[in-house]
């Protein structure tokens, strides 16, 4: 049962001294020479704290670039076999067309965290995310009350490594008695672009309401 719910997942496992290799198929870049890979301790142990992070050549296991850190990523909850991660959609991956950038999506119950990288050569550079709850919040001013789940999508990287992101928190706007009109979808759509040494930086962001789905 654990290795159909495995498969079903896209995963595949590898078992090694030091832990448990899981790669992610779907996270496969479009060239087809990458794909994403946690580093879990063996199953018999428990660790606290983010698993480490590498990218992995899809056939040869052979790594590319250091091991990382997602911070905020749970060791238990985001392992493969626990309900979480057999039941929810925990990552989504968006590529760049030349395969160069590359944003790993944690979808969590109450939010998300995008995690952007640039491949250079036989390595990836973590680039960090601007803030982008603050200018969200700046746009609520005013709203009666807000929704404390805020999500952020990785919509899709442009030709020119931008990446698009979307924001995204529900308000209540008045008090009508009507939940369907006095709560609306309040997003935030940006496009960041990263500089030389990884600095992000907001060109545009697109202000969107629509009543909530």
């Amino acid at each position: 049962m654990r290795l159909l719910l495995l498969l079903l997942c896209g995963v595949s496992v590898l078992t090694s001294a030091h832990g448990e290799l899981y790669l992610a198929k779907e996270s496969r870049s479009p060239d087809g020479t990458v794909v994403f890979a946690i580093i879990y301790a063996p199953t018999d142990q428990h660790v606290e704290g983010s698993p480490a992070c590498c990218f992995v050549h899809p056939k040869s296991k052979k790594r590319i670039g250091n091991i990382f850190y997602l911070d905020g990523v749970d060791a238990d909850t985001a392992r493969p076999g626990t309900y979480i991660f057999d039941h929810y959609h925990l990552f989504d991956y968006v590529w760049s067309a030349d395969s160069t950038h590359v944003a790993i999506v944690y979808n969590m119950r109450h939010s998300s965290r995008i995690y952007p990288f640039r491949r250079q050569g036989s390595s990836f550079q973590q680039l960090p995310m601007p803030d982008l709850v603050t200018p969200l919040e700046e746009r609520l001013r005013g709203t009666l009350q807000q929704d404390h789940n805020t999500f952020t999508t990785a919509n899709r990287w442009t030709r020119h490594h931008r990446l698009i992101a979307t924001i995204t928190r529900n308000a209540q706007v008045s008090s009508s008695g009507n939940e369907s009109k006095d709560w609306r979808e309040h997003s935030l759509r940006s496009t960041i672009s990263f500089d030389a040494t990884g600095k992000p930086h907001v060109e545009a962001a697109h202000f969107r309401v629509q009543i909530t789905p």
